[in-house]
C-alpha cells in the first residue's frame, strides 16, 4: 500500500495554498487584524498640557487651563539666560548674533526701524524675549536687551462669534476680553499686562472704535487718554507719566 501524504496527515492545506486562497479582501483583513493587535502594545498619546490648552477654540477648556496655571505656574529665572545673552556682544553681525541664538531655536517676534537703525526682537522661550539694535546699513549689533515678557496665546473666535472672547498669557492671566458682535468687536476691548493688571480699555460700535481710549501702566496710574469717534481720534490726547504728570498731548479735529 502506498503511504499518506504528509498533506493528508496533518488534515490542512499547506501555507502557500492558503495565502494563495485568501484573496485581496483576505489579505487586507489579516493585515487588519494584525494593527489591532499590534495597537494594544502601542503606548498612550501624550497629554494636552494647560499651556496647550491655552490655545483651545472651547472658552471654558481655555478659563480651565488658565485656572491651573494661575495655581502652578513657576516664573523661569533670568539667570537661565544671562550666561547665553552675555555671549552676545556689541559690534558683532546679525549674522553672528543668530549664530549664538540658533542652538536654542529662538523665534523673531516683530521689530521696529528709524532712518539709521532698527530692532528685532527674538523669543527665547514662553517667558523671555531679547530686543536687539542693529545699524540699517552693516547689521551690526549696537545694543541689545534682556527682558522678562510672558507669551500670550492667541485664538481667533469663529467668523460670525457674539459674545465674550477671553484668551491667556501662559502664566494664566487674562491677555485680553473682548466683546464681539457677529465676529466683529462691539462693546468694550480690555488688554492686559501680563499681571493681570489693565493695559487698555477701549469702546467700539459697528463703525469701529468710538469713545474714551484709556492705557495704563501696570501700577494701575493712567498712561493715556485718548478719544474716537467712528473709527476716527478725535479730541485731546494725552499721556502721563506714572507720577500723573502730562509728558505730551495732541490735539485731533473732530469729525
Amino acid at each position: 500500500m502506498v503511504p499518506a501524504k504528509s498533506a493528508s496527515r496533518a488534515g490542512t492545506i499547506p501555507k502557500a495554498s492558503r495565502d494563495r486562497s485568501l484573496g485581496t479582501f483576505g489579505k487586507i483583513m489579516k493585515a487588519a487584524s494584525m494593527l489591532l493587535f499590534l495597537a494594544g502594545f502601542s503606548l498612550p498619546l501624550a497629554q494636552a498640557t494647560p499651556i496647550d490648552d491655552l490655545a483651545s477654540s472651547d472658552q471654558a477648556i481655555r478659563d480651565r487651563a488658565a485656572a491651573e496655571l494661575r495655581a502652578t505656574f513657576k516664573n523661569t529665572p533670568e539667570t537661565k539666560w544671562t550666561p547665553e545673552v552675555d555671549k552676545i556682544k556689541k559690534g558683532q553681525t546679525k549674522k553672528k548674533v543668530l549664530e549664538l541664538l540658533r542652538p536654542f531655536d529662538v523665534k523673531e517676534e516683530g521689530g521696529a526701524g528709524s532712518g539709521q537703525s532698527h530692532s528685532q526682537s527674538y523669543r527665547l522661550d514662553n517667558e523671555w524675549i531679547l530686543i536687539c539694535w542693529f545699524q540699517n546699513d552693516s547689521d551690526i549689533l549696537i545694543d541689545r536687551q534682556l527682558g522678562r515678557s510672558p507669551k500670550h496665546v492667541w485664538i481667533a473666535p469663529a467668523k460670525d462669534f457674539t459674545g465674550i472672547w477671553v484668551v491667556y498669557f501662559v502664566n494664566g492671566h487674562k491677555s485680553h476680553q473682548i466683546n464681539y458682535k457677529e465676529g466683529q468687536y462691539f462693546g468694550e476691548f480690555v488688554s492686559y499686562h501680563s499681571d493681570g493688571s489693565k493695559a487698555c480699555v477701549q469702546h467700539y460700535t459697528s463703525e469701529g472704535a468710538d469713545g474714551v481710549d484709556t492705557g495704563y501702566y501696570p501700577s494701575g496710574s493712567i498712561s493715556y487718554r485718548a478719544q474716537y469717534q467712528a473709527g476716527k481720534p478725535v479730541g485731546s490726547w494725552i499721556w502721563y507719566d506714572e507720577a500723573g504728570e502730562v509728558t505730551s498731548t495732541r490735539e485731533h479735529p473732530n469729525h
